[in-house]
């Protein structure tokens, strides 16, 4: 059964169709990937499935609880959002960070976690250090430990290993590994068919107002999916 639906949405902007009588379905314990070239409606979608962007018909459904923007306390705490840019405070320490989030998402006895965390996700040699001094990777990895301190059964993600090196995309990767291993549900927006392709349970293409659903063992009708949406319109 579903743990996350949205059935029959609409959305447009002005006589831009996004979204027409599409539905989406999600599980937890998987990683689903959405791809596409930009301005499909990829990141669109991941603002409506954490209520930063209403829908103009349709209907969200979590765990059996018809979702209506603003969403409801409990049902924001379900999701954790990282953008393609980190929402992080650049004059903090990544410790500082790390509690200042804890504290406005109210988690109790964090103070550990947070060591651990600091720990698990590789900062114990920047102490002190200002994250604005931080490498893309370093932040991207902040924003991970903040999400795993937040730790909310859907975690969506829009273009996490944009601008990351090998070691950092490794580090994304078993990460993400680790959040499906907890039975939480993981939702990308990317264009790195590689990453897709060692992660991905399922793949929708967004392609010339379609949408469809592939396997992970697809990858090349993905790309050329990919590919054919560029050439049609003579990008």
């Amino acid at each position: 059964m579903a743990y996350l639906s949205l059935k029959e949405i609409n959305k447009s902007y002005g006589s831009k169709v996004v979204f027409h009588h599409q539905d989406f379905s999600f599980s937890k314990n998987e990683i689903v990937f959405f791809v596409g070239k930009n301005g499909v409606g990829k990141t669109t979608l991941m603002e409506i499935i954490v209520g930063l962007n209403q829908i103009d018909e349709g209907e969200i459904i979590l765990d059996k609880r018809d979702l209506k923007v603003p969403y409801d306390l409990s049902s924001r705490e379900k999701f954790s959002f990282l953008p393609t840019e980190d929402q992080l405070i650049d004059f903090l320490t990544a410790r500082e960070n790390l509690s200042y989030f804890a504290e406005i998402y109210r988690i109790k006895k964090y103070q550990d976690k947070i060591g651990d965390l600091i720990k698990d996700y590789q900062f114990s040699d920047q102490e002190g250090k200002l994250i604005k001094g931080y490498s893309k990777g370093m932040k991207r990895r902040l924003s991970l430990a903040l999400i795993d301190l937040i730790n909310s059964p859907i975690i969506v993600l829009d273009e996490p290993s944009l601008g990351l090196d090998i070691y950092n995309v490794n580090f994304l990767r078993k990460k993400l590994l680790e959040y499906r291993s907890e039975g939480k549900l993981v939702i990308v927006t990317s264009h790195d068919l590689l990453l897709c392709q060692r992660l991905a349970d399922r793949v929708y293409l967004f392609s010339d107002n379609k949408i469809i659903e592939y396997q992970t063992g697809e990858i090349d009708k993905i790309e050329r999916g990919i590919l054919d949406s560029y050439e049609t319109n003579s990008y």
